[in-house]
């Protein structure tokens, strides 16, 4: 059950993840560096989470 919940949890993080990311065109012009280093944060995090979700890992974490 505890594995479920981290699973679900993991994919709504991903969900808004991937919308801040979706945003950053909107903001472009007026960005701040930091709000740059914040959104490669945010697409290294994002690409960890997919390597994550691959299924012989998640089938490897259930064992």
């Amino acid at each position: 059950m505890i594995f479920l919940r981290q699973l679900a949890d993991y994919q709504r993080e991903a969900a808004d993840l991937h919308v801040t990311i979706a945003n950053t065109s909107e903001a472009s012009p007026q960005a701040s560096p930091e709000y740059f280093r914040m959104i490669g944060w945010a697409e290294q995090r994002l690409a960890q989470m997919a390597a994550q979700n691959q299924l012989d890992i998640l089938t490897s974490n259930l064992r």
